[in-house]
């Protein structure tokens, strides 16, 4: 097999896998914060909620349950909290969340903009709604009143209703000082002189567009990590019919590309988790069957809510495998220790950018041996052209003499022909890995670098990377020892071309990699083809 013909086939793996990225491009940060999205209202009422069953993990039978906790409401009926991480509302109307704001995150690039919104009340969806069925009758419009309100040493806030029929709820949320997980009771009181059962709903609501399905590079949608494994639900599919999912839920939530909201089933509380849709609201609804409160006595229902940034320390703090909802993709072996080395870097550096150029110092370093192999072996292909072309011509129409002589002539002066490629080809993997963190990773957004360059996670404004990036693939290029006919050579000109436009809306932190990485070949090139050819003819 002809070396030219490895390359080829290289070089259209490239081309298919940068093609796909040049189709999706990544998007800007705009991330679904509701601040961006128009305001629009979803109407108070009834929706069919799924009915679940122990014989299969997701099934389509629905039954009705009220919904509740929708209705426009005036502005002393909203409470506030607030810490070092979130200010919210709460809405007096079914005792739920009417806001989050994430504090220490900006909706854009800027140290005046406004704070991320994972939900807004003016878009008349508030979350965690607690119903049941008749049993209890918990509608959802109840009006609760504030108990406490405490951002102190407590950071709670409790809030609780009465029911004419002997119920009493109370709501009790807790904050921790150091993380986005929140902790919720909720205390139901039975007050009356005879046991209760009844099936009790937990409603994680989030807002939706149609729009947002239309990002084909980043996940929005349903996630939910169920018996060990991530599930990922598109909300178009969901528009018919709901999914259930039963059996060992560990979460079940809303992602976008760099947040996270998920109820935590912590205490195995929660038996089952349907997805559902209505109009512009999504919900994730967490069922707790056959709930019972003995006479004169009280129940709780405790749970974890995560609402914050798709950060791995944070993540993992919150336990239940929430960390695996940050996709690194096929090679997340690889992806996972490259995010670990790029924030060990970034602790002393305090640039990711720095952090970036010294990662890609030190996988170069490591395939340094590799890559020597690769151009070495390029270059005594290149010597032995024309003794090549000779057997080429000897043997024209005879296919198999020209390989058994083609061997020969490899065996005699220990080139390999595949010895340019498979050190490549090895390397692929880890450059893939790599893409995957630089990707995607919240620690790169907003992250500065230097100059022009503020944003590592969005393109370079100025295009000025990568343009220089392609001009350094041309060099490389050039440089590098090649087998092919003229014509094809002139074809593999051009990849620089089709590379720079590629690049040119990749976010700015990737782009700094690839041209990091194209400098150091081009100096590791230099101090191979500066020494003799391996092969003497």
């Amino acid at each position: 097999m002809e070396n030219k013909n490895t390359i080829l086939a290289l070089i259209l793996m490239l081309v298919v896998w940068t093609a796909f990225t040049f189709l999706f491009p990544p998007q800007d940060d705009k991330g679904t914060d509701v601040s961006q999205q128009k305001n629009q209202s979803v109407e108070n009422s009834t929706e069919d909620v799924s009915k679940l069953s122990d014989s299969s993990s997701s099934v389509d039978i629905h039954t009705s349950l009220p919904e509740g906790g929708y209705k426009t409401l005036s502005s002393d009926e909203f409470v506030s909290f607030e810490n070092d991480f979130y200010a919210l509302q709460f809405n007096r109307r079914g005792g739920v969340i009417s806001s989050v704001k994430l504090l220490k995150y900006r909706q854009e690039n800027s140290a005046d903009a406004p704070p991320v919104n994972l939900l807004d009340k003016d878009t008349k969806i508030s979350t965690l709604n607690v119903l049941s069925g008749s049993g209890f009758n918990l509608s959802g419009d109840e009006t609760y009143k504030i108990d406490k309100v405490k951002s102190g040493n407590e950071r709670e806030v409790v809030l609780s209703t009465k029911l004419k029929n002997g119920i009493e709820v109370t709501k009790v949320f807790r904050f921790s000082p150091d993380s986005y997980l929140v902790n919720v009771d909720v205390n139901l009181y039975n007050h009356t002189d005879k046991d209760l059962t009844d099936v009790v709903q937990v409603r994680l609501n989030n807002y939706w567009e149609d729009a947002f399905a239309d990002n084909r590079f980043d996940y929005i949608g349903f996630t939910s990590y169920v018996d060990g494994e991530l599930h990922e639900d598109k909300v178009e599919d969901i528009s018919s019919a709901s999914k259930t999912y039963t059996g060992g839920i560990s979460w079940s939530g809303y992602t976008n590309k760099y947040f996270l909201s998920a109820l935590v089933n912590k205490n195995r509380v929660f038996d089952a988790v349907a997805l559902e849709r209505n109009a512009e609201r999504i919900t994730n609804s967490a069922r707790v069957s056959d709930f019972n409160i003995p006479a004169n006595s009280k129940a709780t229902i405790s749970f974890d809510v995560y609402l914050g940034p798709k950060n791995i320390d944070f993540l993992s703090a919150a336990g239940e495998n929430l960390k695996e909802v940050v996709d690194f993709g096929f090679f997340a072996f690889l992806s996972k220790p490259l995010h670990l080395c790029l924030k060990f870097f970034y602790d002393y550096v305090q640039n990711y950018g720095v952090a970036i150029i010294i990662l890609t110092v030190i996988i170069k370093l490591l395939f340094w041996p590799l890559t020597q192999k690769s151009y070495t072996s390029m270059k005594a292909m290149q010597t032995l052209q024309p003794e090549m072309k000779k057997l080429r011509e000897k043997y024209r129409g005879d296919k198999e003499g020209l390989n058994r002589s083609m061997m020969e002539l490899y065996k005699e002066h220990r080139v390999n022909p595949l010895g340019g490629c498979l050190p490549m080809l090895v390397q692929i993997p880890v450059f893939i890995a790599l893409y995957k963190v630089l990707l995607g990773t919240i620690e790169l957004r907003h992250a500065p670098f230097a100059l022009w360059i503020t944003d590592l996670s969005v393109k370079d404004p100025y295009y000025i990377t990568p343009i220089i990036m392609g001009a350094t693939m041309f060099i490389q290029q050039k440089m590098t020892p090649s087998t092919m006919d003229p014509l094809q050579a002139k074809i593999m000109l051009a990849m620089p071309v089709v590379f720079t436009f590629i690049f040119l809306n990749f976010p700015s932190g990737l782009v700094l990699y690839w041209l990091v990485n194209n400098l150091l070949t081009i100096f590791q090139q230099y101090l191979i083809y500066r020494k003799p050819a391996p092969v003497k003819l």
